[in-house]
């Protein structure tokens, strides 16, 4: 990998840490495993690539979570990868902490049938990158992704949201827009750090460019580039 990783990673922002409260959570052995239950069978919802979805409301298992109080807004973009994988890029923002992040989360259905998805989180960009800012990531956890009457419905069990018990993340369809330069600067970390080079040129127009300092032209100049799959590629073999 060249020293544009560094660079890149310094400019920016991902801390690593946690908050400092200490929660108590029920026991949570063997959460992961598949066990019977209602019977349910987890599938994959139709039409839900390359959706955007605004957050409208959030729940507990013991009743609504309130979230207002914090100046919490959201933003989730979903991505289909194959058949059971779904790619959920969140944009949150605490507006009374001043804190924005954005977090990747991957929704995998379970293997030969099952109730549950296996729900991770990635990465997570925080701003600042303040321990405060950055909390504490979600450890993976059995959960579910839905459509309930249009509205898409995200589920994690033993959730931090909720102290341990499942939160329910409820969201709106909302039209597509252009990624405001804030979020462009934490998805590029987010996915870099992902490794994800599709991803990562996904961000550039397709006749953007990108200046590469490493390397020069016999001019001396920076190589340049030119256009979204030139760009992909030097990720790709960076």
């Amino acid at each position: 990998m060249r020293p544009f990783v560094s660079l890149s990673l310094c400019l920016i922002l991902a801390a690593c840490g946690g908050d400092q409260d200490q929660r108590t959570t029920p026991d949570e052995t063997g959460d992961l495993e598949v066990t019977a239950g209602s019977g349910r069978t987890a599938t994959m919802p139709p039409g839900l690539d390359d959706s955007r979805w605004r957050w409208v409301e959030a729940h507990c298992t013991e009743g609504p979570l309130d979230l207002l109080a914090r100046g919490y807004a959201a933003h989730v973009r979903v991505h289909q990868r194959g058949e059971n994988q779904l790619l959920l890029v969140h944009d949150q923002q605490f507006a009374t902490e001043s804190c924005e992040h954005t977090v990747v989360q991957q929704a995998t259905l379970p293997e030969g049938g099952g109730e549950s998805w296996l729900m991770e989180e990635v990465v997570r960009v925080a701003v600042p990158s303040t321990d405060a800012c950055y909390g504490r990531p979600e450890e993976n956890r059995p959960g579910d992704v839905r459509m309930t009457d249009g509205r898409l419905e995200v589920l994690v069990q033993r959730s931090q949201w909720c102290n341990g018990l499942e939160v329910r993340m409820v969201y709106e369809r909302a039209a597509q827009e252009l990624l405001a330069e804030d979020e462009i600067v934490r998805r590029y970390v987010a996915h870099f750090m992902r490794g994800d080079a599709d991803a990562v040129a996904e961000l550039f127009a397709q006749s953007g460019a990108l200046l590469e300092p490493f390397t020069r032209t016999e001019t001396g100049d920076p190589y340049r580039h030119e256009g979204r799959n030139r760009v992909q590629r030097w990720f790709e073999e960076s």
